[in-house]
């Protein structure tokens, strides 16, 4: 299953004002893919994740990257062009 599937990101969603406009801290993020997907989905200011190994950490940064690069441009608000 995908971080989106995952059990806590969906208990989690029931708690958005936990997360909501706060910093949060990923304790044992592994690869990231469950702090992306909180960040992503449940509107964290700010996120970091950590991680005791440092190839977990590599994976992370690397997730993030692909993550980062794959994102759709936001969208315009005709009413504030750039």
């Amino acid at each position: 299953p995908g971080a989106a599937e995952d059990p806590r990101v969906k208990m989690f969603q029931g708690r958005r004002d936990w997360f909501e406009g706060k910093r949060c801290l990923d304790i044992g993020c592994n690869s990231g893919a469950v702090t992306i997907e909180v960040a992503k989905t449940l509107g964290c200011r700010h996120i970091m994740g950590v991680d005791i190994d440092k190839s977990l950490i590599q994976k992370a940064r690397n997730n993030l990257k692909w993550k980062a690069s794959h994102q759709p441009p936001p969208s315009q608000d005709p009413a504030n062009p750039p």
